[in-house]
C-alpha cells in the first residue's frame, strides 16, 4: 500500500490506531498537537506530512533514527530498571 505524503484524516485514523479504534483520533490528535507537538496539518496541502507523522511517534517511543544512542530500561518492580541493551545508529 502506498501512503500519500498528505493522507487524509479518515487514513491517518486508521494507519496509526486501527479501523476498529480510528474513531479516537481526533481528540487523541488535538491532545497530541496541543501538548506533545504531534505536527498540525499544512493549511496549502490539506493534511498532515505523513512522515513528519511517523517521525513523531517514533520519537515519541523512543525508537527514532535520529535519536541519540541510549539505554533501554524497562522496569521491573523490583527496585532498578533491567538494561537491555544499547541502541545503535545503523552505519
Amino acid at each position: 500500500m502506498t501512503i500519500p505524503l498528505y493522507p487524509s484524516e479518515a487514513e491517518i485514523a486508521v494507519l496509526v490506531l486501527g479501523a476498529k479504534r480510528a474513531r479516537e483520533w481526533p481528540a487523541k490528535a488535538r491532545y497530541l498537537e496541543d501538548k506533545h507537538g504531534l505536527p498540525r496539518i499544512d493549511e496549502v496541502m490539506g493534511g498532515r506530512f505523513w512522515p513528519a507523522v511517523v517521525e513523531y511517534f517514533r520519537r515519541r517511543h523512543g525508537v527514532s533514527l535520529d535519536a541519540p544512542d541510549r539505554i533501554h530500561t524497562v522496569p521491573h518492580g523490583h527496585g532498578a530498571p533491567i538494561i537491555i541493551g544499547r541502541r545503535r545508529r545503523p552505519e
